[in-house]
């Protein structure tokens, strides 16, 4: 196992490692022959940002990549499909359930993000420590076609365009912000 002696800390509280970044996570790739990992520990939307890093990689090495990962723990509560962000990305050619080897490698990938440049998009944050630069600075959801009929029939009776709202979001404005509705 990857020895750090900060992981004993909680991954609840940021702070600067004294690691370098992601350490644990190319210690883990390496071992288990994967091209990236990604924490499970995430909400989903801080995993959706995850999907640029995913396709410039992938093109970057010219194929699609082995991803070492775990469920995401909203899903593993309700009892879903914990790959639901990854199972249709066209980048991803294998997903290794990090859990199934040991359930620390996701706590020790996870709190590598404390070491994450934070002056940025966060996106461009998490493609920097990467030494990669993203397409774009937007998240991507590759869903099923199941999944898209579901959702084109749900929201068909709204009136266009259609602004969706995370509630449980940390990052955005407040709901009743003029500034959400301004474009629409």
């Amino acid at each position: 196992m990857f020895n750090d002696s900060s992981i004993s800390q909680s991954i609840f509280y940021p702070r600067f490692r004294d690691s370098e970044p992601l350490a644990a996570s190319k210690y883990y790739t390496e071992k288990y022959d994967c091209d990236l990992a990604i924490p499970s520990y995430l909400g989903i939307g801080s995993c959706v940002c995850y999907t640029p890093l995913v396709e410039a990689l992938s093109l970057k090495k010219g194929r699609l990549i082995k991803l070492l990962t775990a469920p995401l723990n909203y899903y593993k509560k309700a009892q879903e499909n914990g790959y639901a962000i990854w199972e249709n990305n066209p980048y991803i050619e294998t997903i290794i359930n990090a859990d199934d080897i040991d359930p620390n490698i996701m706590v020790e990938v996870s709190v590598e993000s404390d070491n994450f440049c934070q002056s940025r998009h966060i996106i461009e944050n998490i493609c920097f420590a990467h030494g990669l630069r993203p397409r774009q600075l937007r998240g991507s959801l590759f869903l099923s076609h199941a999944e898209m009929q579901w959702g084109l029939k749900t929201i068909a009776h709204l009136k266009c365009p259609v602004v969706c709202i995370c509630p449980y979001g940390t990052s955005s404005g407040l709901f009743h912000s003029k500034k959400l509705f301004e474009r629409v």
